[in-house]
């Protein structure tokens, strides 16, 4: 084994419980927030900060929360690979085929929450001014500095990804000549 993959070991530790924790946390979170959001006194200061969200009905709630919870699970999904990937670097494999696997997913999943995160916030605009006396209905699209950096870090990891990947086929050829 090479000593650069031992020296990696307790930091892919540490990562597999923080992945496992940010895992778990966040589908939990989401449903706390829709289930109290009444009693948080939350804005929407992500989407649009005039919107007073203790204010909404049972079945806006009921839609924001499955907008929200929707795009937790995508992310859950990607951050359960990630942690297997960690999972592999601290069992001494870090460029097994697991790992690049489910590194991969993770990039692809980061990818796909950025576009997720845009419709997100688009649906929540209409549901946050839905059956509003008096006001019509909004639909709000945004697209702006964060949404780039978004895209920016989620085509990083994707280019990570191919790059871990040649490394396994590298790390292959190497093992096939000894």
């Amino acid at each position: 084994m090479m000593e650069h993959q031992n020296s990696l070991r307790p930091f892919a530790q540490v990562m597999v419980w923080i992945t496992s924790f940010a895992a778990v946390a966040l589908p939990v979170l989401t449903i706390m927030i829709w289930i109290y959001i009444k009693d948080l006194g939350v804005s929407s200061g992500t989407v649009r900060p005039q919107y007073d969200l203790t204010s909404l009905s049972l079945t806006a709630r009921l839609l924001g929360f499955v907008i929200c919870f929707i795009g937790a699970g995508i992310m859950t999904y990607g951050l359960l690979a990630l942690r297997r990937t960690f999972q592999e670097a601290a069992a001494g494999r870090g460029l097994s085929l697991t790992a690049v696997v489910n590194f991969r997913r993770f990039a692809l999943v980061t990818l796909i929450t950025v576009f997720y995160g845009i419709l997100q916030n688009t649906l929540l605009s209409i549901v946050f001014t839905m059956g509003r006396p008096g006001q019509e209905t909004q639909l709000s699209i945004m697209l702006g500095t964060l949404e780039v950096k978004a895209l920016f870090t989620a085509l990083l990891f994707v280019f990570v990804a191919h790059i871990f990947a040649a490394g396994r086929k590298a790390e292959e050829e190497n093992a096939q000549f000894l």
